[in-house]
């Protein structure tokens, strides 16, 4: 089974905040620096996830992304 590269990306992500603490929030360079993806598709990639409730997305200073 072949995945696009928002697919592949989307879920690297995924898999990254699973392992953090429930609840805790990740800033979405993190999870980009960890995985090696490029910071601007992954934002606009777990935009889409949040939308569809998939994962959680905190503003401000100490923003980020939960599970």
């Amino acid at each position: 089974m072949q995945f696009t590269k928002a697919e592949e990306y989307g879920m690297l992500g995924v898999l990254f905040l699973s392992e953090k603490e429930v609840g805790s929030i990740t800033p979405l360079s993190e999870i980009a620096e960890a995985k090696e993806i490029p910071e601007k598709f992954l934002a606009k990639i777990f935009q889409s996830l949040s939308r569809a409730s998939i994962v959680r997305s905190h503003r401000g200073v100490r923003g980020g992304f939960s599970y």
